[in-house]
């Protein structure tokens, strides 16, 4: 048995032993770093059409090209 509670896993062998084990954070060498807990103006909030193209290609792919990343990135 498998409990996914936050960032945790928490499983059940056949003996009754319960282990926790953390989650390791999800990181994609193409996608945007910040996809995973966005900014309030990111493309991928919006769900209008006029930024899906925007979209697919800053935030699945081209992100170091994008603005807005590069805004949040800088402030560093």
């Amino acid at each position: 048995m498998i409990n996914i509670i936050g960032q945790t896993v928490s499983s059940q062998d056949g003996a009754g032993r319960t282990e926790n084990m953390a989650l390791p954070q999800y990181t994609h060498p193409v996608l945007c770093p910040y996809l995973a807990d966005p900014f309030e103006e990111c493309y991928c909030t919006s769900s209008s059409s006029m930024v899906v193209e925007s979209t697919i290609m800053y935030c699945g792919g081209d992100f170091r090209k994008c603005e807005i990343y590069a805004k949040h990135t800088s402030k560093g």
